[in-house]
């Protein structure tokens, strides 16, 4: 019997080596060829861009020198590559967004090879805008009183309250908020 040992292979390429097994007397040469797997590499450099609303493309990384694939979790996001044969060297996959008709939106990018996994959220733009400038609300007194939000919109917008003790109204790009007194020991929020 031989016993073979091979110590760890630390670098990023399979390596093999040569057994030759020769007797005494015999011409006979036999010879064996043994082959040791690499050490996996795999490195994701993710997008850190936002797409444009109206459709962008933007570039990321994969370094590996193993079968990779690439998904996106939702269909508005396409690649040019979805898999590769993993040379080791660095790949570059564009993704490409597709023209976003709502407001902002995520999605999870998942890179595979082997049996290591990487993911990185990425985030487009809308196509449409709607929100609050004014994040935060000074607290209006116990007693009552009236407070302007600015909105930045893109589209037509309405908006109504949750309480009964606080009137909304759209004046232009602004919420007019109305208070009435509050007669309880006690803060409020809507």
């Amino acid at each position: 019997d031989v016993t073979l040992t091979a110590v760890p292979n630390e670098t990023y390429e399979q390596r093999s080596v040569t057994l030759t097994l020769k007797g005494e007397g015999i011409d006979k040469v036999w010879t064996i060829e043994v082959v040791q797997g690499m050490k996996s590499k795999f490195f994701v450099q993710p997008i850190t861009e936002e797409f444009e609303g109206a459709g962008s493309s933007l570039p990321f990384t994969v370094e590996t020198n193993l079968a990779w694939e690439v998904r996106a979790a939702d269909a508005w996001l396409t690649f040019d590559k979805t898999s590769g044969t993993g040379t080791g060297a660095i790949e570059t996959i564009t993704a490409t967004a597709a023209e976003n008709p709502g407001v902002e939106r995520t999605t999870t990018v998942t890179v595979t090879a082997g049996a290591e996994t990487e993911t990185f959220t990425v985030l487009q733009k809308g196509g449409k805008t709607l929100e609050f400038v004014t994040t935060e609300l000074e607290m209006i007194s116990y007693a009552g009183g009236e407070a302007l939000l600015d909105v930045n919109a893109s589209m037509d917008w309405t908006v109504t309250s949750s309480a009964e003790w606080l009137t909304v109204e759209r004046d232009g790009a602004q919420v007019k908020a109305t208070a009435a007194a509050n007669s309880a020991f006690a803060a409020r929020t809507a």
